[in-house]
């Protein structure tokens, strides 16, 4: 019996990237909020599919985020298909390094973020017997999940470019998962009893924790800027010891808006907002 999990576990480490990645990390919102009333907004696509993204100061410190992700892809014939849906909501607090009534053009600035959300996932891969190519089998998988997540950021913000270096870390929580295998030697070599026992042995954790660091660029003009957002996310748990798994690779190209809704402006100093008739 032993022999036989192990046989069997090898054989599902080789199928596991055939199956759909249950958590697609979202765009990391790294908004460069200088004061009171300032209004980022931001659309982006890339390995997640698309993101809809806002960030505004409630005060000249703290700031909160609403970010929205959702994606789906599918092969020509449809054999393969993923969509994913996510949301989540943010608060966090401006550091500035250089002092609060420096010139606000070009500044040094590290913020702090945590937040939480939840979205849901389906999908479908489908793929070829090791031994025989004519033996076409299907991997799905449908389920929901919650993600809590903890977001520092430093960097430099200016007029015309802002860069951050944000190393994100994301808690990702398994709610509820449906998932189906086929493939010949779960039918040929194994009894049902003999199945339920090995997938009570490998499913182990319905979590696990993401190291997501990314490296973002944002160009242009003051108040609308091109985004590139490049990074990874890395699983602290092996996959095989989960009973799920991520895309790990984060690719971002988006613009950005910026906005003050209280009349301040995005680049005035405080000083010059309280001289101001």
């Amino acid at each position: 019996m032993k022999k036989l999990l192990l046989s069997m576990t090898v054989l599902v480490t080789l199928c596991a990237a055939c199956t759909p990645p249950m958590y697609i990390p979202n765009t990391t919102n790294t908004p460069s909020l200088r004061k009171q009333g300032d209004i980022e907004a931001s659309v982006s696509i890339g390995t997640n599919g698309s993101d809809l993204q806002f960030g505004y100061a409630i005060t000249d410190e703290w700031g909160v985020m609403l970010n929205g992700s959702q994606g789906k892809s599918e092969d020509s014939d449809q054999s393969d298909h993923l969509t994913h849906y996510f949301g989540e909501v943010g608060i966090g607090r401006n550091f500035y390094l250089d002092g609060k009534d420096a010139d606000i053009s070009t500044r040094p600035m590290f913020n702090a973020f945590a937040g939480a959300g939840f979205g849901h996932t389906e999908g479908e891969v489908t793929f070829s017997n090791l031994f025989n190519a004519d033996l076409v089998y299907s991997n799905q998988l449908r389920g929901d999940f919650v993600r809590g997540f903890i977001q520092p950021s430093i960097g430099v913000t200016s007029k015309y470019v802002d860069f951050f270096f944000t190393p994100r870390t994301s808690f990702v929580y398994i709610t509820s998962l449906w998932t189906s295998m086929e493939a010949d030697w779960q039918q040929s070599y194994v009894s049902d009893q003999d199945y339920l026992e090995y997938l009570g042995l490998m499913a182990k954790k319905p979590y696990n924790v993401f190291i997501e660091p990314t490296l973002t660029l944002k160009a242009g003009l003051p108040y609308v800027k091109a985004m590139l957002q490049l990074g990874g996310s890395f699983a602290t748990i092996p996959n095989v010891e989960t009973t799920f798994r991520q895309r790990p690779i984060i690719f971002i190209l988006g613009i950005q808006m910026d906005v003050n809704v209280l009349g301040k402006g995005i680049y005035r100093k405080p000083s010059e907002i309280k001289d101001s008739p």
